[in-house]
């Protein structure tokens, strides 16, 4: 044993000075917090006398409860009704922290911040689609901004994750909503890395978009726009994505009519349904802009007679005169287009400048007014088909001021169907503008527009 060691342990006496010494640290200290207490406003005279004659204190005292030292943010009162404040949201004392420095993005009013996040779900990609989600995560005050600018909430693509587009739509409340049905989108899934894997949804059949379109079918007097492209083939896509807003098998016209549509864009090239579509019942009153290539479609006037902007790609399931004469036909029903785009599906080998051999006597052709478009530009691969140096020959724009010729192809060699074109399109003495490319650009092709004062060329000059 060593020697440092007690020998026995001594024992805790107090002595009867040390004992006065701490009654009365504890008896000053009481009196000090009872000297600090108001009386209530409820309270009697007895009461509050009695605390004055200084009775005995007793050594327990009741606990204070205050904040924590590391709280810095004060919730506001509540109000109710009558304006005064509830009980249970008083104002209690805090500690701030000297170092706290919040961030400046707090001193933002709330409209300019909702006003950012409306910018940032413009994006059409995914990022921009979920980016009021994550905005939504960020914070509290920042989930209940989101949550109330129902705007936000508008832009609709639906996949598998049925459950978050339900939520989309909730939240969106009254407002018009924006439907997107494009390539398969990506879900994110978490590894151990926390890193984000893109795992590609399969492509698109019948089934899954039949699905899809199941749920965004009963706001269909809520849709804004409209945007379906399908890049991979698959049979009965088309009849599976449009049936909801066809009025056939039981569905009643008036169900599918689309009120609040504003644009409408149907892509699918490799389309093989020849059958002819009349969507939303035939009415869509506000529609204003049509992107659709290889669709066949019913060209109502309560569709499309106030198209402003019409970008068309011919279905190719017609050829010849008969084509000829249902391009004429959509155009006379779209007479208030100030911006066309046409386009010609066309083959590997050039057409040539000939003609047909027969007249149209099934199809009957006939002149067709555009008053109002300013703005033309012709599309062609390879070559110009026949039909649209025809359809040419047919129309009146007198008021066109920029005429654009663009080759998908980019060709190293003037069109051999140019000289065609060239004698069937009529030029306006509006015309201000002309910008050819590549197979358009000959010589003297490019001399028919010498009194107009801008002329672009791009590509081959001979």
């Amino acid at each position: 044993m060593s020697t440092l060691k007690r020998s026995r342990r001594r024992e805790l006496v107090l002595t009867p000075s040390f004992a006065k010494v701490i009654k009365a640290k504890i008896s000053n200290a009481i009196g000090k917090s009872k000297a600090n207490l108001k009386p209530s406003a409820g309270s009697t005279g007895r009461s509050s006398s009695s605390v004055s004659r200084g009775s005995k204190p007793s050594l327990i005292s009741k606990r204070t409860i205050v904040d924590p030292p590391h709280s810095h943010h004060v919730r506001s009162p509540s109000h109710n009704s009558t304006g005064t404040l509830t009980g249970s949201h008083r104002m209690r004392p805090v500690r701030t922290n000297p170092y706290y420095r919040p961030h400046p993005i707090h001193f933002l009013p709330p409209e300019v911040l909702a006003h950012i996040f409306h910018l940032g779900s413009c994006d059409p990609s995914e990022h921009g689609v979920l980016f009021p989600l994550r905005m939504s995560h960020v914070c509290g005050a920042w989930r209940d901004l989101a949550l109330s600018t129902h705007t936000l909430w508008q832009h609709i693509t639906p996949d598998l994750r049925h459950k978050l587009w339900k939520q989309y739509i909730r939240r969106s409340a009254a407002c018009l909503i924006d439907v997107s049905l494009t390539r398969p989108s990506s879900i994110p899934t978490y590894n151990n890395q926390n890193n984000v894997n893109a795992h590609l949804v399969p492509p698109f059949d019948a089934n899954n978009v039949q699905w899809y379109m199941g749920l965004v079918a009963p706001h269909i007097r809520r849709w804004r726009s409209l945007t379906i492209k399908f890049d991979q083939y698959s049979p009965f896509l088309w009849n599976a994505a449009l049936s909801p807003c066809c009025a056939s098998g039981g569905v009643s016209s008036t169900s599918v009519q689309a009120w609040n549509l504003e644009e409408l864009t149907l892509l699918y090239p490799r389309n093989d349904d020849t059958k002819e579509f009349l969507l939303f019942g035939g009415i869509a009153p506000r529609l204003t802009r049509a992107t659709i290539a290889g669709l066949h479609l019913d060209w109502s006037p309560g569709l499309f007679s106030n198209l402003v902007y019409l970008d068309y790609c011919h279905h190719g399931f017609t050829s010849g005169w008969e084509s000829v004469a249902e391009v004429l036909n959509m155009l006379d029903v779209s007479r208030k287009l100030r911006e066309l785009r046409i386009t010609f599906p066309s083959s590997a080998a050039p057409m040539g400048g000939g003609g047909w051999d027969y007249y149209p006597t099934t199809f009957p052709l006939q002149h067709v007014g555009m008053p109002y478009l300013q703005c033309l530009t012709v599309c062609a691969k390879y070559d110009i088909p026949l039909e649209m140096s025809t359809i040419f020959g047919y129309l009146h724009i007198p008021a066109l001021r920029m005429l654009r010729l663009r080759d998908g192809g980019r060709a190293r060699r003037v069109f051999s169907g140019l000289k065609g074109f060239s004698r069937s399109l009529r030029r306006p003495r509006t015309l201000e503008v002309v910008d050819m490319e590549y197979g358009w650009c000959e010589k003297r092709f490019v001399g028919t527009f010498d009194q107009v004062r801008t002329v672009i060329v791009n590509g081959v000059y001979c």
